[in-house]
C-alpha cells in the first residue's frame, strides 16, 4: 500500500482513503461467548455470514521471530552462553497471547 499523502500536517483525502484504507465493521459482527459444543469452551463468534476471502479485522502484531526470545531465566544479567547451558525457568506471560505455528518460530503477538 502507499504511504499516505500527508501534506502540511492534513489527513488524506477522503478519496486516497476510499481506494487505500479499511474501514473496522462497527456493527458488532464477531463477538466472544461460549460456544455450545460441549468442552469448547470460549471462542470468537460471528453474528453474519461472511463473503469468502472478506476481512473481518485488521490486527496488527509484532513479530518476535525466535519463539526463545520469550524465554524467562533466574536471573536477567546471564550472558546468552550461560542461558544455552541453563534450563528456562517459564515463558514470559506475553507467550500466552502469541499466535503461532508448529512449523515455525516466529510468534505473533498482538
Amino acid at each position: 500500500r502507499p504511504s499516505p499523502p500527508i501534506l502540511y500536517g492534513r489527513p488524506p483525502s477522503l478519496a486516497w482513503l476510499k481506494e487505500n484504507a479499511d474501514c473496522v465493521d462497527t456493527k458488532s459482527t464477531i463477538y466472544p461467548d461460549v460456544s455450545s459444543v460441549r468442552g469448547a469452551g470460549h471462542g470468537a463468534f460471528a453474528s453474519r455470514d461472511f463473503a469468502a476471502n472478506e476481512r473481518i479485522l485488521i490486527v496488527p502484531v509484532l513479530p518476535i521471530p525466535e519463539e526463545t526470545m520469550l524465554d524467562y531465566y533466574q536471573s536477567a544479567s546471564m550472558t546468552n552462553d550461560q542461558k544455552q547451558h541453563h534450563e528456562t525457568e517459564q515463558k514470559q506471560l506475553m507467550y500466552n497471547y502469541c499466535y503461532g505455528h508448529n512449523e515455525s518460530s516466529m510468534l505473533l503477538f498482538p
